[in-house]
């Protein structure tokens, strides 16, 4: 099949209402609950929300596309708009902080039952993971959020580092006795 047949295909799919929910109707509800409950949590979308969508809607066509040629998908791997002084080490304090106290369990939970599952999804049966997986890499990061729940703090050099880790030099010289 050529890749404008492909691709059209994965459009009428997208659009195409079974039982009048359509992929693209279901991905945008998500969107917006998804907004709606992390702006509640004092969170905010690291891109616009329409930037939101189409990124939902994309990864939800690929997901489409991987399974009619039987092959995996991964999750986005950059992260936008990161603070100056981000590096992967605060990259997985920010993900256990975000995971312990405002993407918990409950949060999911919820906001899965608000979604109504369409028909459609019987045959993408990791479409809700998938998304679970991506949505979390379009929430702002905030190093002010971290430094206040004493989970980072700032060298005297400006780095971020976990603020258990004394291995740090704050410019004091350590002398053994």
């Amino acid at each position: 099949m050529s890749r404008s047949r492909i691709s059209e295909r994965i459009t009428e799919w997208f659009h195409y209402a079974e039982d009048d929910v359509a992929p693209q109707d279901t991905v945008y509800h998500i969107a917006d609950v998804f907004e709606r409950m992390v702006l509640d949590r004092s969170l905010q979308l690291n891109v616009p929300y329409s930037a939101f969508v189409k990124a939902l809607c994309d990864g939800t066509c690929t997901l489409y596309r991987a399974q009619m040629e039987n092959k995996d998908v991964g999750c986005p791997t950059k992260v936008a708009n990161l603070p100056k002084g981000w590096t992967p080490d605060v990259e997985n304090i920010w993900t256990d902080y975000v995971n312990t106290f405002h993407l918990t369990e409950e949060f999911w939970s919820n906001l899965w039952y608000e979604i109504p599952e369409g028909v459609w999804e019987a045959p993408l049966p990791r479409f809700r993971q998938f998304l679970q997986s991506v949505m979390p890499h379009y929430i702002q990061r905030d190093l002010d959020a971290l430094e206040r729940e004493g989970l980072v703090r700032q060298t005297s050099k400006g780095e971020f580092v976990d603020a258990k880790d004394d291995d740090e030099e704050d410019g004091y010289d350590d002398y053994a006795e």
